[in-house]
């Protein structure tokens, strides 16, 4: 496969290292030529110097050729740019790295559409979920977020004293904003349907609306060990998000911000969480915010030797577990010898996530499910559809694939089988990796043209 990667910073330059050690050939666009030469150094890539957007750049770097090119510069727009640039030039697929703007995060589909990008990623959003992961401490864990968090998809373990277990999906009363997409029981993965029966140590892949999920939870026997409280130093995007998140689940959530009018405008953003103006490096103020009674003390500041020593501090001083950011990749030795209970690296996280979706060549894969064994589709209806305007029900989708999902504008709907599938519309299909082909045929049925009626 022929990748072109635009960015050689870390996350770039990590993206690299991996898809070249899978054999495929990966060129290097960067403004910076001493970046260019780092990466190089450490890998086999060709590199390209010159500015990711423009379109002679691109061209030269093979833009028309790529059957995948990676935008991971830290400018937004630049990425943006690349990519459509480099679709208009023939590129395959396309991937935007981008920071957490709302707005951009809440139409995702619909830049998407507009663009021509394939999948957008922010390091706040996947940053965020891992922090939710580790703090939720439960058998439900968080996997991906459609549409600005409306829509998720969450994996639940059905244990031994789980109600589920020994019932089939007909028996229990499941919500009806949530789809069971698929059912993981050790290697093999199947679409489940009202006659399966659920086992111990089944995981249940789940796509739903927030409320219904924590609803189906329940339901399945979900086990929740949620910290009741959280202190939270550094007030940026992953702390708003964050802070959102576990105040949803009922934590109390406070947050500690050094610059007062970031502080202040924190605290009108956020609803329930109580914002305080101070550094989290200040043990005076940890003792008076009661870092001794909090579940987690999480350190999001831009600094990562603040976040770690933050972090010590706050164990000394109580705090029941650590969670700090940490970007730069040689201080990952140093974590546990800091005695800090977990590192998040948005960077690392945002490789992670691209290079796991580089392993599907799925036209409209989002997401991959147990190592590829099933994925999860972004696939639009167009106009010229062969099955624009039917029912689901009528639509010959492959045994082995279930709509979970449908974006349509600003609506998010859980479908059922007389949903009708509307131009516009952005199907999320849970499809097990043998279906796949016949998923891409599917969709690209086009409508007999209507017969011109004869003039007289």
């Amino acid at each position: 496969m022929n990748v072109l990667v635009v960015g050689a910073g870390e996350v770039g330059s990590h993206l690299a290292r991996f898809l070249t050690k899978e054999a495929h050939r990966v060129t290097i666009v960067d403004r910076d030529a001493k970046s260019l030469r780092r990466a190089a150094r450490v890998t086999d890539v060709q590199t390209v110097e010159g500015h990711g957007a423009s379109y002679p750049t691109l061209e030269k770097a093979g833009a028309a050729k790529a059957d995948l090119v990676v935008a991971v510069t830290h400018d937004d727009e630049l990425n943006m740019v690349a990519c459509t640039v480099a679709k208009r030039l023939g590129a395959r697929r396309t991937v935007v790295r981008v920071h957490a703007a709302q707005d951009l995060l809440d139409n995702q589909f619909i830049y998407k559409d507009i663009l021509g990008i394939d999948l957008i990623i922010s390091p706040e959003e996947v940053t965020a979920l891992e922090i939710l992961r580790i703090c939720r401490g439960q058998n439900a864990t968080p996997v991906e977020n459609y549409a600005g968090g409306r829509l998720q998809m969450r994996r639940l373990e059905i244990l031994d004293d789980s109600p589920a277990a020994g019932k089939s999906f007909k028996d229990l009363k499941m919500v009806n904003s949530v789809r069971a997409t698929g059912v993981v029981r050790g290697t093999e993965v199947s679409i489940p349907r009202g006659d399966t029966v659920l086992r111990s140590r089944d995981y249940v892949m789940l796509i739903g609306l927030p409320e219904g999920l924590d609803k189906t939870e329940k339901i399945l026997g979900g086990r929740r060990d949620l910290p009741k409280r959280v202190l939270v130093s550094g007030g940026g995007p992953i702390a708003l998000l964050v802070a959102r998140d576990l105040g949803a689940l009922g934590v109390k959530v406070r947050i500690i911000e050094p610059d007062r009018e970031a502080a202040e405008q924190l605290s009108r953003d956020l609803e329930g969480a109580e914002v305080v103006h101070g550094a989290g490096t200040d043990m005076e103020l940890l003792n008076q915010e009661g870092v001794h009674r909090s579940g987690y003390f999480i350190s999001l500041t831009p600094n990562d030797e603040v976040n770690l020593l933050a972090c010590q501090l706050a164990k000394s001083l109580g705090a029941e577990k650590t969670i700090a950011m940490v970007n730069r990749s040689d201080y990952a030795a140093l974590v546990a010898r800091l005695g800090v209970d977990h590192a998040v690296s948005p960077r690392k996280l945002v490789a992670r996530r691209i290079t796991n979706w580089v392993r599907s060549e799925s036209q409209g894969a989002i997401t991959q499910i147990h190592h590829g064994a099933a994925e999860v589709l972004d696939l639009g209806v167009s106009k010229d559809w062969a099955h624009a305007g039917r029912k689901l029900m009528d639509i010959p989708f492959p045994q082995e694939s279930v709509v979970g999902g449908i974006i349509r504008g600003d609506d998010v709907i859980i479908p059922g089988g007389d949903t009708v599938a509307e131009t516009g519309d952005h199907m999320l299909v849970f499809a097990k990796r043998e279906v796949l082909e016949e998923i891409a045929h599917l969709f690209a049925e086009v409508a007999s043209p209507v017969p011109e009626e004869p003039t007289a």
